[in-house]
């Protein structure tokens, strides 16, 4: 009897030990947070993201300067006595001359200090020669272009050596002094003439200023506009002894069998024409005007659109010399820094 209640008594304290576990170990799991879809998740984890590095900056090398730069300071220091700090490039290109053969780079120096020069100079490129003197070496381009073209332009020469005596073509005839309408000249008569007449153009002109850089509007308006007439007035009287050897010379050459336009061309002229003409000292030179060659056929038509077309260039060269001359550097006061300019 005692032995079966020791074992019902074992039996009951193992299922109570194994409740009483079973009880704790609830509690303990009921405290954990739980990782099922229908609970609330984790908070998500904290991330940073390290700052980027600074990209540190791409070196540009600075272009150092061409050895005909270096040779044409180097000249202006020794020749001038200007401390090399003080001089400043202000303009460098190529020159080419290619008739002679020759290429130079030109150069354009200021001396920065108060009171400084500009100086140009040309360093030949094969040789590294500096050099000052300009017109030489222009002279010796234009002996070797008259040696080898004459009085034709380049162009026109071209033109002529694949062309038949009796072809035709369109050129322009400028006469001896026909580039040289002396603007600085007529400019320098219309100023004398107008501080002549106005005193108040003449204290202008003792300034520094223009004839017309005066204080009363109404009276700059009127000094203003007498200048383009003197200047179209003058500009007239240059172009009367060129109209009329241009009249000459259409004469002769009508005597000749040869026809030009007395008042100006351009003209349709044959090739053994272009070379008789180029002949004559009064000529300075041919140029191929508008258009190419022409067959005889076309001449007529050819002269009537070229003489319109001369009009408009010779009225648009007249204009653009009045107007350069009226506006050039108006209403300017005071000069400006001293320049040698040698080119």
């Amino acid at each position: 009897m005692n032995a079966k209640l020791n074992s019902v008594l074992i039996f009951v304290g193992v299922i109570m030990l194994g409740a009483l576990g079973a009880l704790v170990m609830n509690r303990s799991a009921a405290a954990l947070p739980l990782n099922d879809a229908t609970d609330v998740p984790y908070p998500p984890p904290q991330t940073t993201t390290p700052p980027l590095s600074p990209i540190p900056p791409v070196a540009t090398a600075t272009p150092l300067p061409s050895l005909e730069s270096e040779i044409a300071r180097n000249y202006v220091v020794n020749t001038y006595g200007v401390p090399l700090e003080n001089l400043l490039v202000v303009n460098e290109h190529t020159r080419n001359y290619p008739l002679t053969g020759r290429t130079f780079r030109l150069f354009t120096l200021l001396d920065t200090r108060p009171g400084g020069v500009f100086y140009d100079l040309l360093i030949d490129v094969d040789t590294g020669e500096a050099t000052e003197d300009v017109t030489s070496i222009e002279a010796a381009e234009e002996r070797a272009r008259v040696e080898k073209y004459g009085k034709l332009d380049s162009v026109l020469y071209e033109q002529l050596q694949a062309m038949q005596d009796e072809e035709v073509v369109t050129v322009t005839i400028q006469l001896v002094g026909g580039l040289d309408l002396g603007a600085a000249e007529i400019q320098s008569v219309a100023f004398a003439t107008l501080a002549a007449q106005y005193p108040e153009a003449q204290t202008a002109l003792e300034q520094g200023g223009k004839p017309m850089d005066v204080n009363d509007p109404e009276l700059a308006e009127r000094i203003d506009q007498e200048y383009g007439e003197l200047v179209n007035t003058l500009l007239e009287q240059r172009m009367e002894p060129l109209t009329e050897a241009r009249r000459q010379l259409a004469e002769e050459l009508r005597a000749l069998g040869i026809t030009i336009d007395a008042n100006g061309g351009p003209d349709v002229l044959s090739k053994r024409d272009i070379l008789l003409i180029a002949q004559r000292d009064e000529v300075a030179g041919l140029f191929l005007a508008v258009g190419g060659r022409f067959t005889t056929t076309q001449l007529p038509v050819q002269r009537s659109i070229g003489w319109n077309y001369w009009q408009i260039i010779a009225g648009m060269v007249l204009l653009i010399l009045s107007l350069g001359l009226i506006f050039s550097n108006r209403r300017a006061r005071g000069g400006g820094q001293n320049a040698k300019t040698r080119i």
